[in-house]
């Protein structure tokens, strides 16, 4: 993790990059949804339909939606080598709990120099949850 402040934080992952960008996040009745990676599927073009939301509008890239709100930010993205997450309240799918950081050199959760971001949905995914898919 290279930095992070209570509810927020950015690492670096070399491992596995993701070519161009995508990301999502949600701040108070705003959603917002990014992808430029090659392979993903179109956000649509018009009016966005989802079920959470009360309206929304798309371009093939990226996505824009007012819904009521749950949350008062949660969010991740990723482009090329270099990962976030945002999420307050905490929760299992961006930061689980307060983190801190400063120039790779941790403090919480855990003390430690270089040390990988606590686990998350959002990082493992390199970018936002994905939507759930019925087993058949």
């Amino acid at each position: 993790m290279s930095d992070a402040c209570i509810c927020c934080h950015s690492t670096c992952d070399m491992d596995n990059m993701e070519v161009l960008c995508k990301g999502g996040c949600e701040c108070l009745c705003c959603v917002a949804e990014d992808c430029c990676v090659a392979g993903e599927p179109s956000k649509g073009i018009g009016c966005a339909k989802k079920e959470d939301l009360i309206c929304g509008l798309a371009c093939p890239c990226c996505m824009r939606g007012l819904k009521v709100p749950t949350v008062l930010v949660s969010g991740g993205a990723s482009c090329l080598c270099c990962y976030d997450a945002c999420s307050f309240p905490f929760s299992e799918d961006y930061v689980p709990g307060p983190v801190c950081a400063v120039c790779c050199l941790q403090c919480a959760p855990e003390m430690g120099c270089c040390k990988p971001p606590p686990p998350s949905k959002a990082l493992g995914k390199g970018g936002p949850v994905a939507s759930e898919e019925m087993q058949r």
